[in-house]
């Protein structure tokens, strides 16, 4: 058999199951799922109304033809206007465990077992909170968000800077110098380099080829001293 007749013959097999690719991709298995949103997906042709059910309940009809470029490789086609979705208050299912299936013209297609949280109520009225959530969406980044009355969501209001690699070189060590938490400084004693930092739990540290060290209160180590103020920055009070 020749390569062409075999691309053929496989074309020819391949394109049923590439016409009945789909996809539920909200709800899909295992989402944790509250607020407002949208339930949506893909089914590369469809047959008649696109309809999603939770728990055998009714019928929601779903809007078909939304562009989902991605599905080309899936679909065989170019144009992709293979999407459904509506709108969804999760908060009417109620907390727990729920499943969701997907219809095209009455015939099942896809289902996902998934996980709803509410605030106790429907729709959530009057409730106001701001929040920071440290680390996120990076080490060092803070995200702030608040509640948003109209999507039922805490939502992303700022995002604060990523806090520096290392801490701030404040240059030479010296009597009188005042180091605070993410600073250092450096210096040589004896012909040995070193380098001083505060932490920001409030520790000082001495860093060298010869010691390693932290210390909760106070330094005193080969002439040089240092103490903790009360706002945990430490003061260098000598050097050799």
């Amino acid at each position: 058999m020749s390569f062409l007749l075999r691309l053929c013959l496989g074309l020819f097999f391949l394109a049923p199951s590439l016409a009945h690719a789909e996809s539920l991709d909200v709800p899909s298995n295992g989402d944790k799922l509250s607020g407002i949103g949208i339930i949506h997906g893909w089914k590369c042709e469809a047959e008649g109304d696109i309809t999603v059910r939770f728990n055998d309940g009714d019928p929601i009809p779903a809007t078909y033809g939304s562009p989902r470029g991605d599905t080309s490789p899936a679909c065989g086609d170019d144009d992709g206007n293979n999407g459904f979705y509506t709108f969804f208050n999760w908060a009417i299912l109620g907390d727990g465990e729920h499943t969701a299936v997907a219809y095209d013209n009455g015939v099942e297609f896809a289902r996902s077992t998934f996980t709803v949280m509410t605030t106790g109520e429907e729709f959530l009225v009057g409730a106001s909170a701001r929040v920071e959530v440290e680390d996120f969406p990076s080490p060092g980044e803070t995200t702030v968000l608040e509640w948003n009355q109209s999507t039922q969501h805490f939502e992303i209001v700022e995002i604060r800077g990523t806090t520096p690699s290392g801490p701030v070189d404040l240059g030479m060590c010296m009597v009188d110098l005042t180091v605070q938490p993410g600073e250092m400084c450096s210096g040589s004693i004896l012909g040995i380099g070193f380098t001083f930092s505060v932490e920001a739990d409030g520790r000082g540290c001495v860093e060298s080829s010869v010691l390693n060290q932290c210390y909760d209160t106070s330094l005193s180590e080969f002439g040089a001293a240092a103490s903790r103020n009360d706002d945990d920055s430490w003061t260098i009070t000598a050097l050799p």
